[in-house]
């Protein structure tokens, strides 16, 4: 680690975001956390607003550098970790979201799951790869599938690039 000093950890959980400092032996030396909010704009449906995300994650790590102590310069590493099969898709352009963060319990994807299970090509395509697991609402991939075909404004992105 040369004489860098601390490795930063970040996790944006479901329900808030935290920061650590380990030291050199691998001791928290310092923590902070910041609760967050989900959205519910439907049955089904958890979201979260990826501006308030990223503000938070600014306010918890902020915390950790305004001691004095604590300077960004002494850091080796960051690592980071997110919550699962969550995802949000961004302008390639502009860095800007086009949606919020769709959480990785949302469950509207369930019907195309149900559609792909049921489906013969579907079958014979996991068969062929090797995936022997039905296609859930939780899965990353499901979940995209369904928004990037749902959402007017993704289409309407996509078409006009």
């Amino acid at each position: 680690m040369n004489d860098k000093k601390y490795i930063l950890s970040i996790d944006s959980g479901s329900t808030g975001i935290r920061a650590f400092l380990f030291d050199k032996k691998g001791e928290i030396v310092v923590r902070e956390y910041e609760k967050t909010s989900a959205l519910y704009p439907e049955a089904g449906a958890i979201e979260h607003d990826p501006k308030m995300l990223w503000e938070t994650l600014l306010k918890v790590v902020g915390r950790i550098f305004s001691r004095e102590e604590y300077n960004p310069g002494d850091i080796a590493a960051i690592g980071l970790c997110n919550q699962r099969a969550s995802f949000c898709l961004w302008d390639r352009n502009t860095g800007k979201p086009l949606i919020n963060f769709i959480n990785w319990a949302d469950v509207r994807a369930a019907e195309t799951c149900e559609q792909m299970n049921s489906n013969k090509k579907w079958k014979f395509l996991k068969k062929l790869s090797g995936l022997f697991s039905k296609f859930s609402p939780m899965m990353a991939v499901t979940k995209m599938l369904t928004f990037v075909t749902s959402h007017a404004s993704v289409r309407l992105k996509w078409a006009l690039d």
